[in-house]
């Protein structure tokens, strides 16, 4: 039996199961030598609070030092804003604590990473598809899946606790769903119009809608996926309104929550100040320069550096532009948003995490020149 007799969502299946299988087994070895790090611990305290207390309120959290149970270095600083009812509020986007929330309760930190692995895994399902959708190949998408599911540094992210693996899925299936790219696997179906069903509507809606409160950071991308949406589905009105008003809606209750809690439009990243702010108050053409080169090249945190893998990418580009043309530009765009906003904000500097985080969330895509 030929893959031609196959459906697609059959052999993704295999390539969700093997990955899930191969990182479900990794999270217990990562806990015994892996130090959780950086905002880590913070977004953990967090699901905690949710869990035991129902609330978000992480004064009793660190003052009675509920961190130990994951966090083995004793004194963890409180990253928070202090309102003026006594409230702590975490001084990050809550919407991962939320969604890891059910897996804190279930297995505390382990559960939490063995949740991550479950969406590691579907992450590579989709990775395999655009690969294959892309190439028109089933081994060149399998290729592309194994050299960026199990390398660095979608492999180490996975069992880091931020939103990244979680905002990377998001984007990768949004963007499929908007660019229709599965019937570009069979050339005599027109792929235009783009006409999504209502349900897969309101999967890209809920999709937006989530990356806005996972991250502020994740705000340009959304908007990007809202025009890109409008763009293709122009013809169909109604559905390109409802949405556009669901993320619009999101969006605005995300702003006016910051504001009236940490006074800007997104949460402070440390209890000293706001770093959000501070970060584009003092942009110039040399730190744009830096941050450029310097998440893409620095020895130690740069993207192909520490991914020698993605330097393959770069040389199917013209492939991809050949075979893909306009589309193919724009399956890139999310990494590119990412790499111009990172280096915008604050240039390049070395952080608490491994190698590039803020632009992981567009590195999957990079499966399409990949395969």
């Amino acid at each position: 039996m030929t893959s031609r007799r196959l459906p697609p969502t059959f052999f993704a299946t295999l390539v969700f199961l093997f990955t899930w299988l191969a990182y479900a087994q990794i999270p217990r070895y990562v806990m015994q030598t892996w130090k959780i790090t950086g905002d880590e611990p913070h977004y953990l305290l967090a699901a905690h609070s949710i869990v035991h207390d129902g609330d978000f309120d992480l004064k009793n959290n660190y003052l009675d030092g509920d961190h130990r149970e994951f966090y083995s270095s004793g004194f963890l600083d409180p990253h928070i804003k202090e309102q003026p009812d006594g409230t702590w509020l975490l001084s990050h986007d809550i919407g991962l604590p939320l969604i890891l929330a059910p897996a804190y309760a279930w297995g505390k930190r382990l559960g939490v990473m063995q949740c991550l692995a479950f969406i590691g895994a579907l992450l590579a399902a989709q990775m395999f598809l655009l690969g294959w959708e892309v190439s028109g190949k089933l081994w060149a998408g399998a290729l592309g899946w194994a050299c960026l599911a199990f390398s660095a540094p979608v492999a180490l992210y996975v069992f880091q606790i931020y939103p990244e693996m979680i905002g990377g899925l998001i984007v990768l299936w949004a963007m499929r769903r908007i660019l229709d790219t599965p019937a570009w696997l069979d050339p005599h179906t027109p792929t235009l119009p783009h006409a999504l069903s209502v349900w897969e509507c309101g999967g890209v809606g809920v999709g937006i809608s989530t990356l806005l409160w996972l991250s502020g950071r994740y705000i340009p991308l959304a908007l990007f996926l809202l025009a890109l949406f409008i763009w293709k589905n122009w013809a169909s009105r109604a559905r390109w309104i409802g949405l556009s008003a669901t993320v619009i809606v999101s969006l605005g209750v995300y702003l006016a929550f910051n504001f009236t809690h940490f006074g800007g439009p997104t949460p402070a990243t440390t209890a000293a100040g706001n770093a959000v702010s501070a970060g584009f108050g003092n942009v110039a053409g040399g730190q744009i320069g830096r941050g450029l080169a310097g998440w893409l090249f620095d020895q130690q945190r740069g993207l192909f550096v520490f991914g020698p893998i993605l330097i393959a990418a770069i040389f199917g580009l013209p492939h991809l532009w050949r075979r893909r043309k306009l589309d193919g530009v724009l399956l890139l765009l999310p990494f590119a948003i990412s790499w111009a906003v990172a280096s915008v904000w604050g240039g390049f500097y070395i952080g608490w995490e491994i190698s590039a985080r803020f632009l992981i969330v567009g590195v999957p895509l990079l499966v399409a020149p990949l395969a």
